[in-house]
């Protein structure tokens, strides 16, 4: 183990780790998203994270598909607190619209990614995002306006 921390993950961008390295930042405190097989993430401890299942990324290296590490995405300070909500068939459309009712959202590819308190916050998470991936669509959501703006 390289011995990672949070201050090794950059904002929006994330990390591929063993599932040990993982589970020494999730105890650490902090709020994430983590990505990998299913069977990785029931190896990780309880904690303020969500997970996703799949085994294909675009790391700090390009693409990659692994079955053997995890992809480990802080969320920054100013994100809030992070809510779980359920969509089916019938309410998915409503994502776009469910946004908080204040604070600015990150909108990548057409998916809301984080929520910030400031756009200022949003615009440099999104500038420092778009940099290491220019192939993303990346807008910023105004909650109180329900406008999205392109990155200025």
């Amino acid at each position: 183990m390289n011995g990672r921390t949070l201050s090794s993950l950059r904002p929006a961008t994330g990390a591929l780790m063993s599932v040990e390295e993982a589970g020494v930042l999730l105890r650490g405190g902090g709020a994430y998203t983590v990505a990998g097989e299913e069977a990785l993430l029931r190896r990780l401890p309880r904690g303020r994270w969500i997970g996703g299942t799949i085994p294909y990324f675009m790391g700090q290296d390009g693409g990659r598909t692994t079955r053997e590490q995890v992809f480990v995405t802080a969320l920054p300070a100013g994100a809030g607190e992070p809510e779980l909500r359920w969509y089916d068939d019938d309410t998915l459309a409503a994502v776009c619209t469910d946004a908080p009712a204040n604070g600015f959202s990150l909108v990548v590819d057409g998916q809301f990614k984080a929520h910030y308190d400031n756009e200022n916050a949003a615009q440099e998470a999104g500038a420092e995002l778009l940099g290491r991936f220019p192939m993303l669509q990346v807008l910023i959501y105004d909650a109180e306006t329900r406008i999205r703006s392109p990155l200025q």
